[in-house]
């Protein structure tokens, strides 16, 4: 990328200011030269002629010359105001994950919404809540050529979003951004999939952030898990998970949000309360201490709060998410094979063929569920 492309300002403040402020000091500067002090200027270095100055400085004011060291003051001020406004200019890189798994669908009272339309609407939000960077945005499906051009600011981003769809592909995420890693070292890379990043470490290691989606707009509850988001924390010095609560009910709701290993037994290792506002979000922060080899779990329990018993809600009342090392297993509803789908021969997920019936009647309870239909 380059930094300097669309940055370069019309008028820039500090130039502004720069320019009149280094017109009167060197003015009183050459007020001074005019009366046989020796000063040296910019234009003494360029025309040579330092020995000359210094020996038999001009006992007279000359406009031109101060025009000319002016012109040269000016410049300097437009060039260090200018790197400045870069320096504080960074870059952002969006990974959105459209690959197979954004097909899925979960039928619900609300409707049929593709988990793709989620993903969408987490990266927008990212792109919102980091508007002050320009943007390159890439999908796995297209692998290292960015969608659109690079450098964009936060609105034409948002245009490039609403563009993605869902792609018959199971590229992984870590080639892609090791790709953008080299292409990119300084940039701050987000990346926003539905899917574990299994036996991909490099990712959650180096990106900014990392936020994980499920479709719950379809759940029956009045409180559904948005997204997470595996981010490092404020110094740097480790992780944390940023949970993302949604209300569908009319009225503020009061949870309680926690961390446990992925046994589901152990004592929370963090905890946290917080209150939903109505039909509004709440974002809860949670230090991440470590990740066991079969992951971790994130809920939220609410003694106000209605939910809908399926694959994502417990009897005690917790909406679970896990981000752990399992094959996720993906139902597949569909009269074809999965020969005949191309699904055999990927290796991320494990394919099983159902019906919708089947389906409807025992919901799995592994960390993703879809009906593809093609």
């Amino acid at each position: 990328m380059n930094p300097f492309a669309g940055i370069l300002t019309v008028a820039n403040p500090w130039w502004l200011i720069g320019i009149p402020l280094s017109g009167m000091a060197l003015l009183a500067v050459y007020r001074k030269r005019s009366k046989g002090v020796r000063i040296l200027v910019p234009s003494t270095f360029i025309w040579q002629q330092l020995a000359m100055d210094i020996q038999a400085p001009k006992k007279r004011f000359l406009p031109l010359r101060f025009l000319f060291d002016w012109l040269l003051c000016s410049l300097l001020c437009i060039a260090v105001a200018e790197v400045t406004l870069v320096q504080s200019h960074q870059d952002g890189v969006l990974i959105i994950d459209n690959s197979l798994s954004s097909f899925a669908i979960i039928p619900g009272v609300h409707g049929n919404k593709h988990v793709i339309d989620t993903i969408k609407d987490a990266a927008k939000e990212t792109i919102r809540t980091n508007n002050s960077l320009r943007w390159s945005i890439y999908s796995t499906a297209d692998q290292i050529q960015p969608l659109g051009t690079e450098n964009l600011s936060a609105s034409e981003a948002l245009a490039i979003v609403d563009t993605v769809t869902a792609q018959y592909v199971n590229d992984e995420i870590e080639r892609l951004f090791q790709n953008i890693r080299i292409k990119s070292p300084r940039a701050k890379v987000f990346v926003v999939t539905d899917r574990p990043l299994r036996g991909q470490a490099l990712v959650p290691q180096q990106a900014s952030e990392v936020i994980t989606v499920r479709d719950n707009t379809l759940i029956w509850s009045n409180l559904a898990l948005q997204s997470l988001a595996l981010t490092p924390t404020a110094d740097g010095q480790g992780q944390m998970i940023r949970a993302r609560i949604r209300s569908y009910s009319s009225k503020t709701l009061p949870i309680e949000v926690f961390l446990k290993r992925s046994d589901r037994l152990t004592i929370p290792l963090e905890k946290k309360t917080a209150s939903v506002p109505a039909l509004g979000e709440v974002q809860v922060e949670l230090p991440l201490t470590s990740i066991t080899s079969g992951g971790f779990l994130v809920g939220f329990e609410s003694t106000d709060a209605r939910f809908q018993q399926n694959d994502q809600i417990a009897e005690d009342n917790t909406a679970w998410f896990a981000y752990t090392n399992v094959l996720p297993k993906i139902s597949v509803v569909s009269p074809l094979s999965l020969k005949q789908l191309g699904l055999e021969a990927l290796s991320a997920y494990t394919f099983v063929t159902t019906t919708l019936e089947e389906l409807t009647k025992n919901p799995p309870e592994e960390s993703l569920r879809a009906i593809i239909h093609r």
